[in-house]
């Protein structure tokens, strides 16, 4: 029976040194989890902001155009498209500000590409925008173009410019869609 027994005394001098190693290894893989836990729920946050943004984006660009097609129906300085340009620009600096912190959290350089391509396509677009009222004149705060045969063709340019960025938002946009998935869906190693 002696050899079968356990010194009690023994093992209780080592038990004090052995619980904070377990304790530590069980606070390591729980930080690890709630990491990837936080990094999930912000792409998931993220890739529903993307979907908001690219119904609001196409909305603005439509008041935008809308509002060079048809300058004497729409107030630029306090109707929709000054409305819309307010949340199209809060949100875009939402997405961000978390595409961002995505990229830092998950080292992935695909995200990091895709980020700078959308805000390069973006602030192009925005530019864009802005560039063609500043060519129309404010009368009343309503915006009306004195086009002659080159300003009527610089408009249509315009425009097919602006679609073209849009596509090059919506492309960035989806492949950004096509990354988050696998934060969000994530799994521990």
């Amino acid at each position: 029976m002696d050899a079968c027994s356990l010194n009690w005394e023994l093992a209780s001098k080592f038990i004090p040194l052995v619980t904070p190693i377990v304790a530590w290894c069980i606070f390591r893989q729980w930080k690890k989890q709630k990491r990837a836990e936080l990094l999930s729920s912000k792409c998931h946050d993220t890739y529903r902001d993307l979907n908001n943004f690219c119904e609001l984006m196409n909305d603005y660009v439509d008041a935008h155009k809308d509002n060079l097609n048809h300058p004497e129906n729409n107030n630029v300085l306090y109707g929709a498209e000054k409305d819309l340009k307010l949340k199209v620009e809060d949100l875009y600096k939402k997405i961000l500000s978390d595409l961002e912190l995505i990229s830092f959290e998950s080292k992935d350089e695909s995200i990091n590409k895709h980020y700078e391509n959308f805000k390069l396509n973006f602030d192009k677009l925005a530019e864009l925008m802005y560039k063609t009222l500043e060519k129309g004149s404010f009368q009343k705060n309503k915006l009306s173009f004195q086009l002659d045969d080159k300003g009527d063709e610089d408009l249509r340019y315009y425009k097919i410019i602006v679609n073209e960025n849009r596509k090059d938002i919506q492309n960035n946009i989806n492949n950004l869609k096509k990354i988050l998935p696998k934060f969000i869906f994530f799994n521990i190693r």
